[in-house]
């Protein structure tokens, strides 16, 4: 489930399928898996993840068939496929509005795709194990991954460069999120502890 950031619609994914629905309302208003012109414009697996754009212009879908899509709000066009994972890409996050797009997968990647041109910025090849965890800070300076090698590797946003590796979890990283002031993240594992990083 995803929230627009101005609340005017809520996104929620189940299997292959992303709808848009106004709060508090029953009537779908937009699916995101649409056959246009006899082509499945969905993707081929259960989707991962879904994200809003800060700038409300966009929903990126990430899926376990290894692609990413990125879609018109409210409308539901489809904008672009990103592809270039080896795994199945189990997160992304818009930076920057929507200018670029930040997703991790299970073949331990973290990849900066940016959004006009479909183009991968950068392919950063850390972990070693597959990646469950994924988050960018609002303010967009950082990026925080983690999994199955229990390391939460914090990066610089634009260049990708490793700016931290915090040890801690005694098992798989699940779940990372920046504070909305950027200060703090927090983190949370498979060994059912909870982390604050600042």
């Amino acid at each position: 489930i995803a929230y627009s950031a101005d609340n005017k619609y809520v996104v929620i994914a189940s299997g292959r399928e992303a709808e848009l629905y106004s709060p508090g309302s029953e009537t779908r208003v937009t699916e995101f898996t649409r056959v246009v012109n006899g082509t499945n414009q969905g993707h081929s697996k259960d989707i991962t993840s879904i994200s809003c754009s800060t700038d409300n212009a966009l929903l990126v879908t990430a899926s376990s068939d290894q692609t990413i899509k990125l879609w018109k709000l409210p409308g539901g066009e489809l904008v672009s496929t990103l592809s270039g994972h080896l795994g199945s890409v189990v997160a992304a996050r818009f930076m920057d509005g929507s200018k670029y797009v930040v997703s991790a997968s299970a073949d331990m990647t973290v990849k900066l795709w940016d959004v006009q041109t479909a183009k991968e910025v950068y392919s950063k090849k850390d972990h070693l194990k597959p990646i469950r965890a994924l988050d960018v800070s609002p303010d967009g300076k950082w990026i925080a991954s983690g999994g199955g090698d229990k390391d939460i590797i914090v990066r610089n946003a634009m260049t990708g460069e490793v700016t931290q590796r915090l040890k801690g979890h005694s098992d798989w990283v699940r779940s990372l999120v920046f504070s909305p002031d950027s200060k703090i993240l927090a983190s949370a594992g498979d060994d059912k502890l909870v982390f604050l990083w600042d």
